[in-house]
């Protein structure tokens, strides 16, 4: 039940970088680790409006997780990643600075997972690290 909350993370997370591409228009996914939970949202600024740019919330919890918790995130040392207009992770909004590998953290059930989303190309690999 812990891979179905990672399976559902990358997901969302090619499904945004599809998005971007697609509408040819930055999206970003800000995480919320305290809330277990990570918005999708429209970049319309260089400042992002989570409240008024929403497409969609995701919580993980529940039983249907497996109680999985969304233990850390890490971009360019920010909760949030950001896709540019043709899909490629950046380190801002409505930027053009290529951003550095990334990784989210999974865990629940004495079993840990790592995202990794790549630089430049915004390539996803999961990786059992733990338990």
């Amino acid at each position: 039940r812990v891979q179905a909350a990672v399976r559902t993370i990358v997901a969302d997370l090619t499904e945004t970088q599809s998005d971007a591409l697609a509408f040819q228009k930055g999206r970003a996914i800000v995480f919320d680790t305290e809330h277990n939970s990570y918005s999708i949202v429209d970049v319309n600024s260089s400042e992002l409006d989570v409240e008024n740019d929403l497409i969609r919330r995701t919580t993980i919890h529940g039983a249907e997780f497996g109680d999985a918790r969304i233990e850390s995130v890490e971009f360019d040392e920010e909760f949030t990643l950001v896709f540019d207009e043709m899909g490629s992770p950046v380190q801002e909004p409505m930027g053009s600075d290529p951003a550095a590998n990334g990784t989210i953290v999974v865990s629940g059930s004495g079993q840990e997972f790592t995202i990794t989303i790549e630089a430049y190309t915004g390539r996803v690999t999961v990786a059992r690290t733990g338990g």
